[in-house]
């Protein structure tokens, strides 16, 4: 894992969208105006994360399915300008599989989040194979997430797009699926069926975007990004996946001029005396003036 004080880091397939003049994090005053003297507050650049939400587990009957992949984990720099209104998305987690005869159910994609509408783009991950079903499911770029895990020998595991990773391999019963794929590293093959790895940021710290295992029995935690697990081969459905979260950087000096709606939506400190807008669901990011 690279050292995070710089950079936001999802392992292997990280992308850092940087602005032109070498910001990788924090924030870059663009600007000035006439206040008496003092300067006055401009547009910022500031580091966002876009987190897509996590495709949801498969189904199982007498066969494990596959765990869900992650969303996508969309670090970029983007231009914040005064008296502008940003559009900002979460996407919902997907849906677990249900059981059935002779093939438990695939899970759901993930939702795609975004900010700006189409500007910056997290995908949802693919889901999870259901017992005795064929392939994973895929999440395709741009902004493509992790890939679903698969059930069975000689059937495909879900492929992941630039911010995320593969599924993993299923087995010959009565072994179970593969895992889904994570931010930082691919789902695990039958016989571990662990998730891949995620990743961290600085703007609120934490590990995000974490596949699903294709036997656990733990609920996916909401605004994680993570995929959903597949409960083994127990004839139960396959666990939803988490819903993403969006981050945004705010300076100290632009937060009293920073509006984020509706109030499930907050500011949050950080200990060098800026803050980060905290979306768990879909509303608006405002900068005054």
């Amino acid at each position: 894992m690279r050292d995070i004080k710089e950079k936001l880091t999802s392992g292997k397939n990280t992308r850092n969208i940087q602005s032109r003049k070498g910001k990788s994090f924090g924030f870059q005053i663009l600007g000035f105006g006439s206040g008496g003297g003092a300067a006055a507050l401009a547009p910022y650049e500031a580091s966002i994360l876009v987190i897509g939400g996590g495709g949801g587990g498969g189904g199982s009957t007498g066969n494990n399915g596959g765990g869900g992949g992650a969303g996508a984990f969309v670090p970029a720099t983007v231009t914040i300008d005064l008296d502008t209104t940003y559009p900002v998305t979460v996407g919902g987690g997907g849906a677990g599989g249900p059981p059935s005869s002779g093939c438990g159910g695939n899970g759901s994609n993930g939702g795609d989040s975004g900010f700006n509408s189409s500007s910056t783009v997290a995908k949802g991950g693919g889901y999870g194979a259901g017992g005795g079903c064929p392939s994973g499911g895929s999440s395709s770029d741009p902004g493509g997430g992790s890939g679903g895990g698969a059930a069975n020998p000689n059937r495909s595991a879900g492929s992941g797009g630039s911010f995320g990773n593969p599924g993993g391999s299923g087995g010959s019963p009565p072994q179970p699926g593969g895992g889904g794929g994570g931010a930082g590293g691919a789902g695990q093959p039958s016989g571990n069926g662990a998730g891949g790895v995620g990743g961290t940021t600085p703007l609120i710290p934490g590990t995000y975007a974490v596949g699903g295992r294709s036997t656990g029995s733990t609920p996916s935690t909401s605004n994680t990004g993570n995929g959903g697990e597949c409960q083994g081969k127990s004839n139960k459905a396959g666990l939803s996946g988490g819903s993403g979260v969006v981050f945004i950087g705010v300076p100290a000096d632009h937060h009293p001029i920073v509006t984020v709606s509706p109030g499930s939506n907050t500011l949050e400190p950080q200990p060098d005396g800026s803050y980060t807008a905290k979306f768990v669901t879909s509303g608006t990011f405002v900068l005054g003036s």
